[in-house]
Order: C-alpha cells, then sequence, then structure tokens
C-alpha cells in the first residue's frame, strides 16, 4: 500500500480556521524558507498524489492555476497544477481539467500503484483514517 503524508498548517492552539470557516491567519503567515524548500522538495517528487476533500479542492483550484500563484510560486504552482489529484467529497460530483490544472482523477480505494501520497487540509476526513497515515508533516 502506498504512503499517505499530511500536510496541515494549524494554529498553534489547534484550530484549521475561524468559527466560521475563514483561514485569514493562514494569509498572514510570515514567508519561512526553510517550510517551502521542505515543502517543495516533498511534493515535487515523481509519482506524487495530491489529496483533497471538496473545500480545499475548491480553494487550491481557484488560486494555484492562475497567473499570480505562477508569479508568487512557480515552483509549487506546477507541482499542484501538475501532480495527480484525487478529490474526496460526498457533494463534489464533477471535476474538470483546465490548461494549467491537470490529472484530476478517481480511484477505488486503496490506490496501489506509484509514489508517495499527500493529503491537505482534510481535517475531518484524515481523522478518520489515522491507520494510514504513516507521517504527520
Amino acid at each position: 500500500m502506498r504512503k499517505i503524508s499530511v500536510f496541515n498548517h494549524v494554529t498553534v492552539d489547534g484550530f484549521f480556521a475561524g468559527p466560521n470557516g475563514e483561514i485569514d491567519w493562514f494569509k498572514i503567515i510570515k514567508k519561512d524558507d526553510e517550510w517551502d524548500k521542505y515543502t517543495h522538495e516533498q511534493s515535487a517528487k515523481s509519482g506524487n498524489t495530491l489529496i483533497f476533500g471538496h473545500t480545499t479542492y475548491e480553494m487550491m483550484k481557484s488560486y494555484w492555476p492562475t497567473p499570480d500563484a505562477i508569479k508568487n510560486d512557480m515552483g509549487m504552482a506546477q507541482v499542484v497544477n501538475n501532480n495527480q489529484k484525487i478529490v474526496f467529497s460526498k457533494t463534489l460530483r464533477n471535476v474538470e481539467e483546465g490548461p494549467k490544472w491537470k490529472n484530476i482523477n478517481h480511484y477505488d480505494w486503496p490506490v496501489n500503484d506509484g509514489g508517495q501520497m499527500y493529503v491537505f487540509a482534510l481535517a475531518g476526513w484524515h481523522q478518520s483514517i489515522d491507520k494510514l497515515v504513516e507521517s504527520l508533516k
């Protein structure tokens, strides 16, 4: 079975978002070159898959293919836009590729081929798969 790693941004007091789902705190995080280097290296490895829930998928799709994202962080934009993506959602019925937003697929679980998989910001979802998560990063 493939290894799954979790990348989450959480406040010091353990919250993913504010009481109304806002993530404005995340937008003001001071840039950390060491963290950026680490996340870029891990995410850019060949064969990796990005795993999203509905909300995070929509947020990522609305930012990473844009000219601003490519200008601000070209390396991560290439990783997020081009790597394989899996979306877990009870409500999302349609995922569409675009010229810069590619490789969105649905798979039966478990997925046994390819490289490592990364979970992005799935607070509720990743709590239910604790036994599958090999490392929290």
